[in-house]
Order: structure tokens, then sequence, then C-alpha cells
């Protein structure tokens, strides 16, 4: 379908604003130092997948940096389960005032593949694969908590899959969620030991 052109649309702006040149002191948080950390390989080397994820769970552990970017945390680990969750705030909402799409999937993406960690021994990698998502409501941008309880819902030799749930502080329903991870047992978890490709 072809649309005529729109009328009455305003110039654009002859110059948009750097945020990173402001002189007010502020500074943009992609400009600020990196919190979290990236965990050592030795950890993923010696703990099991559910040893590793209640240690971030009980803080023994530092969270990574997307999970201090976002704001959200791991609240719950069991065995093939797993519970994170973040405020919705306006710093992940687009024009609309509503949390990007994206974050939701972030969100449900921390929590799934966490749940299929938890499943795993020592010095096992798992690599994820796919990730899909289907959002049911909008998410406002006004600071309530959301989370993503994801179960998994298989789990070979070689291949896992989860399920996740994302609602909102008044337990409703905002999407549904679903992936799946190769399970390589022997390699590193940063995959660096990976044949290359081609």
């Amino acid at each position: 379908m072809i649309f005529p052109p729109a009328a009455d649309v305003p110039a654009p702006a002859p110059e948009v604003a750097d945020v990173r040149e402001q002189d007010d002191g502020w500074i943009a948080p992609f400009m600020r130092p990196v919190c979290g950390a990236v965990l050592d390989q030795e950890i993923f080397a010696t703990r099991t997948g559910l040893e590793l994820m209640r240690g971030l769970v009980s803080g023994e552990l530092p969270l990574p940096p997307a999970a201090c970017l976002l704001g959200a945390r791991p609240i719950e680990a069991g065995e093939g389960t797993c519970t994170f969750s973040m405020p919705a705030t306006g710093w992940v909402t687009s024009p609309t005032g509503l949390v990007l799409g994206g974050v939701t999937a972030c969100l449900a993406d921390f929590a799934l593949g966490a749940a299929m960690h938890t499943t795993v021994a020592p010095g096992t990698a798992v690599a994820p694969t796919d990730l899909r998502v289907q959002f049911i409501r909008p998410v406002p941008g006004d600071g309530r908590q959301v989370t993503a309880r994801a179960t998994v819902v298989h789990r070979g030799r070689g291949l896992a899959s989860a399920r996740a749930e994302v609602t909102n502080s008044e337990a409703k329903l905002l999407a549904l969620a679903n992936a799946s991870a190769l399970v390589l047992p022997g390699r590193r978890a940063d995959l660096s030991d990976a044949p290359p490709l081609g």
C-alpha cells in the first residue's frame, strides 16, 4: 500500500545536541564507568550452573554489566528454574512512555538463559540459539517491578528449551517467551574455545 506524502511535517532540527558535551556535570549513562563484572572462567569451571545462579541471587557473585544497566536482578533460582525482576523505569521507555519491547525481551532472556544454566555441570557452556517473545500487554514506564519467571521444559544431552512468563506487580501477564540453547560440556562459558566458523 502506498500512502500520499504527509503534509505539515516539521523540518528537522539544524543540530542535535550531543549529551556528552553538556557542561552541567551530568554524565550520560553510556559514558559512565561500567558497573558489574564479567565472571572469571574459573567460576564456570568449578561450579554447577545452579550454584552459580544461587551465588548471583545471594549477592556472593557480582551481577553482569547488562543486569546493572537495566536494574535487573535474579531473585530466585532452583533446578531448572530462575526468576529475574527489574523496575520499569523511564530510562527504558520509547517516545510513547512504554517500555521498549526489546527491554522486556531482555528481561525474559536473562531468566530463560539462567534457568537453562541451572541444569548444567561445571565446565559446561550454554549457547543460546533462539528467543521468541509474544507481547501481551504494554508495559508503562512507571517504576513498578516487572518479573520474568522461567522454567526449563526440555533438557536433552545437547539442547535445552525453556519458557517464561513476564508479569507486572499485579501479576498480570505482559509477555510470554521461549528460548533454546545448546548445551556444550567441556567448553568455556565465553565460547572462546569454539572452532572457527566456515
